[in-house]
């Protein structure tokens, strides 16, 4: 049930935009700024949706938070893009974690859930924990298909989604329609490297979380890598699906520097168009 090529992608009734690719925020950008806050920055910066993390801004038993964030994109608000849980699919889920995340999603109207693959590298992780890390990320996906829930897996280090090759073993183990992949770039990889591995996974990617980290966890700006960024958008683009980008870790997690971000992004899907 991932997006189809030509599928109409919500957004806030403020801003359309004829891209496929829309603008956004992750609100873990700013954990210190309130649910209101993180709204009204991504409104004032011309941000169609938000990620809204569930482990500060709307946690899963936080029904008023989740009323919040779904009736402000009613209003003219940024749209729900997803819920970031930290879901981990593996033995530290607490007893009716998968419940929660749907009944969270339902009631936030979020057309996706964000959901990291174990605590363990893909090298190191051996049969049974991947098997145990499979059989949960399908059973989310199962428990969501009946709301029409996608559930993107994170690309990160320290879990069997650590490299795009990892994801993509991944993602054949998980063998369910509504599960693709984020992507990110890779903390110190060179962009001819996170470009291929961007290529290899890129028909499987629901949402790409936009940052520059170079040459290893220094924040820079946006632009600073254009080398990375530029080909990335024009191959995302190539897609001719909708994709949600959505700004993270903005340098010095600073409110300040957000509409100059944004402007950015929305610089390098005018110009991927």
């Amino acid at each position: 049930m991932l997006p189809k090529a030509g599928a109409e992608v919500k957004t806030s009734a403020r801003t359309r935009r004829s891209s496929l690719l829309r603008p956004g925020l992750c609100s873990v950008t700013y954990r210190g700024i309130d649910i209101a806050g993180v709204a009204d920055l991504a409104r004032s910066a011309n941000l169609d949706a938000v990620e809204w993390g569930t482990d500060v801004h709307v946690p899963l038993d936080d029904a008023l938070a989740q009323d919040h964030i779904r009736e402000w994109a009613g209003n003219g608000g940024p749209a729900v893009a997803s819920l970031g849980t930290y879901f981990r699919a593996d033995p530290s889920a607490f007893p009716g974690e998968i419940d929660a995340i749907i009944a969270a999603a339902r009631r936030a109207d979020a057309p996706r859930v964000r959901v990291w693959a174990g605590a363990q590298p893909s090298e190191s992780a051996n049969f049974s924990y991947r098997s145990m890390v499979v059989g949960k990320v399908r059973e989310l996906a199962e428990a969501g298909a009946e709301a029409a829930l996608t559930v993107g897996i994170e690309l990160h280090e320290g879990t069997l989604a650590d490299t795009e090759v990892s994801a993509a073993r991944l993602l054949d183990e998980i063998d369910r329609p509504n599960v693709g992949s984020y992507w990110q770039p890779g903390v110190g990889i060179p962009a001819a490297h996170a470009l291929s591995g961007l290529h290899l996974l890129v028909d499987r990617v629901v949402a790409v979380h936009a940052f520059s980290w170079w040459p290893s966890y220094e924040r820079q700006t946006l632009s600073a890598r254009p080398a990375l960024w530029r080909p990335a958008f024009d191959l995302l683009r190539s897609q001719n699906r909708p994709l949600d980008v959505l700004l993270e870790f903005v340098p010095n997690d600073d409110p300040s520097l957000l509409a100059r971000e944004a402007d950015a992004l929305r610089g390098l899907i005018q110009e991927s168009s």
